[in-house]
């Protein structure tokens, strides 16, 4: 039996899908693609390649430089030996970056990443020294973290999305 059917929640968005009550019959109805962001993006962009995909801090992203990116970033993890549904950190349960406010930086923002922990883990420091060196070898340089927070639970907003703000008035750690 559906958890529609039994009206219950589950707690997770992606499955409750509470913003429905917003949308249009026809909306819902919508056919949702059957294949990864990945493809869905290249297949609407491959001819429009020289125009910007993403606004990062600032840096005003091509599609055909975002689709290099991604590459890379793909044949690292394959370098690495990691496989489609492998998990490199499995004590990472949950993770969002956000870009903080950073008076000192040109762009004025600086990404964070919060973390939910799958298990606890005794040495965190040595986690934050694992992940920071795993974004080293897979990201840009701009887009590399500055600091890694271990939080007990993602902070949600009342639709079930993460709550950025509330992630913004956590006290940053030490920075790496």
């Amino acid at each position: 039996m559906k958890n529609e059917a039994r009206n219950e929640m589950t707690g997770y968005p992606s499955i409750d899908r509470p913003w429905l009550k917003y949308y249009s019959d026809e909306a819902k109805k919508t056919k949702i693609p059957e294949c990864t962001i990945y493809d869905y993006l290249w297949e609407s962009n491959r001819e429009h390649l020289d125009n910007v995909a993403l606004n990062y801090f600032g840096y005003k992203i091509p599609y055909r430089k975002m689709f290099e990116e991604i590459n890379k970033v793909a044949q690292a993890f394959a370098n690495l030996g990691i496989k489609e549904n492998d998990t490199t950190c499995p004590e990472v349960k949950t993770c969002c970056a956000i870009g903080r406010a950073d008076k000192d930086h040109s762009q004025g923002k600086l990404p964070v990443v919060y973390i939910t922990l799958s298990r606890e883990k005794k040495d965190k420091m040595k986690l934050k020294e694992e992940l920071n060196s795993l974004c080293k070898q897979m990201l840009p340089e701009y887009m590399q973290p500055i600091d890694f927070v271990f939080i007990d639970k993602m902070p949600l907003t009342a639709n079930g999305k993460v709550d950025f703000h509330e992630l913004e008035g956590i006290e940053l750690s030490n920075r790496l």
